[in-house]
């Protein structure tokens, strides 16, 4: 499904008025995250009036208030609260209930730019492999929709490679029936690699090609 409009909405400050007005077109995606500010508790109501409205959210990142909650509910050391960001799979559960509360529904949960989990490259991938298999779990269960990777820099880094997050995503659901289903990442001028790896066809934006 392709909608014709998209809302991104870290640092909006009036988010259910402009979710509103962006729901008007009918179909529109809104991507939001749980360390959006207040967005979450804000585009509950709007969600719940606008069933066409597709909905993405994400998994890493968190805010003082959320990592506190994940302290007092022994998700999350001390250290990894003021990390502020987690790729442990209890917490990625723990926090994709909390987003299915505020939200009501989800099509897509991104894992949010995993490269900044202060792994290595050998503990990046299974990591990764462990947060793929919990939203398999949610998404086999038909509470989200599928899941996706964004990175601000992990593709410019090659810290992986679409092929590579295929490939675990095939591990973590056991079976090439993975709902591993997009990945969303800066593309401009500033940032011209994917670019130049799309014109190589090693980039997300070739995706659809390389797994025909």
């Amino acid at each position: 499904m392709t909608a014709s409009l998209g809302l991104g909405t870290y640092r909006v400050r009036a988010v259910e008025q402009a979710a509103r007005t962006a729901c008007a077109d009918g179909l529109v995606w809104i991507d939001t995250a749980p360390n959006y500010g207040s967005a979450h508790q804000a585009l509950g109501p709007v969600i719940a009036d606008h069933p066409r409205a597709m909905v993405a959210t994400k998994t890493g990142f968190f805010t003082p208030d959320e990592g506190a909650a994940a302290l007092r509910d022994g998700l999350l050391t001390a250290a990894q609260v003021r990390a502020g960001h987690s790729l442990d799979p209890g917490f990625v559960r723990w926090q994709t209930e909390r987003s299915l509360a505020a939200l009501g529904r989800i099509d897509l949960v991104f894992v949010h730019n995993p490269e900044h989990a202060g792994l290595s490259p050998t503990e990046l991938h299974p990591a990764l492999r462990d947060v793929f298999a919990v939203l398999e779990e949610f998404a086999a269960a038909g509470r989200i929709g599928g899941y996706g990777v964004a990175t601000w820099s992990g593709f410019q880094h090659d810290a992986f490679s679409v092929s590579e997050l295929l490939g675990l995503a095939i591990e973590a659901a056991g079976s090439g029936e993975h709902h591993l289903r997009a990945v969303q990442q800066p593309v401009s001028l500033v940032m011209a690699r994917p670019i130049a790896l799309a014109l190589d066809g090693r980039a997300p934006s070739s995706w659809p090609a390389r797994r025909a």
